[in-house]
């Protein structure tokens, strides 16, 4: 457990030691986050570090404001008192514990629906707005074919996927990209379509 904790405010980046071992392949997520940074500033500190300024969480958040260009973080978190074990084993609940919960669609799709009023970016929230969109009703039309049939039938305008009552469209052009893959590996189509029928069938 901590036993102390100092709030440290505009501290170099440079000063900050990423932690060498970090499981998280966190690249992909980078600009995500820096566009969050642009848009709303630091709103809440995710950087902690351990006594000697090794990170503990943050990793993304520190590349982010070096895409930015920032020369310093305006808040860190400073513990200490963690054992090894401690700090080895927060770094990875860090990033799993988030991972447990999951979404009301319903009342996401109602965030959605606002945010889409008010003319704001949904990139900001994580979510893809031209690949992915949720949708509260689900597609009554194709409920008795498969999920290729689904998927095939409006290939051209986007592909719809439906998982009991919620219909997810994804953009033609990651479903070309899904069709490229399953040509270079067959097994891969037939993975993919028991998790949707199994998702289907079990609501």
């Amino acid at each position: 457990m901590i036993t102390e904790k100092r709030e440290l405010k505009n501290v170099p980046i440079a000063d900050l030691i990423p932690y060498a071992r970090n499981p998280r392949k966190n690249d992909p997520a980078v600009q995500r986050i820096a566009a969050s940074l642009k848009e709303y500033g630091l709103v809440k500190n995710s950087i902690v570090v351990d006594e000697e300024m090794v990170l503990i969480t943050g990793h993304t958040t520190m590349k982010a404001m070096q895409a930015l260009k920032w020369v310093t973080a305006p808040e860190v978190t400073q513990v200490f008192g963690l054992t090894e074990a401690q700090k080895k084993a927060y770094r990875i609940a860090d990033n799993k514990l988030g991972e447990l919960a999951t979404w009301d669609e319903e009342l996401l799709a109602l965030e959605f629906e606002d945010l889409k009023g008010l003319d704001f970016d949904v990139d900001l929230t994580g979510f893809d707005s031209l690949n992915t969109v949720i949708d509260r009703e689900p597609d009554t039309d194709r409920a008795g074919a498969s999920p290729w049939e689904r998927m095939g039938a409006d290939a051209a305008d986007g592909v719809i996927l439906t998982f009991g009552a919620i219909t997810t469209r994804i953009s033609s052009e990651i479903y070309g990209q899904f069709l490229a893959r399953c040509e270079q590996e067959p097994s891969l189509a037939g993975f993919v379509e028991g998790v949707i029928l199994n998702a289907c069938s079990n609501p």
